[in-house]
């Protein structure tokens, strides 16, 4: 029974980090969206010139 458990805690210590990992990648993924964004305005009101 012992095994087990500790099976289970590694299972959930690991979960835990993926879904730290998955927070941070969210993160990125929005400043990428918005420098995307950024450089989408600026291109386009240059082209507006």
């Amino acid at each position: 029974m012992g095994q087990t458990e500790q099976e289970i805690k590694s299972l959930i210590d690991n979960n835990e980090v993926k879904d730290d990992e998955l927070i941070e990648l969210y993160g990125e993924k929005e400043r990428i969206e918005s420098g995307v964004n950024e450089a989408e305005k600026d291109y386009y009101a240059s082209r507006g010139e």
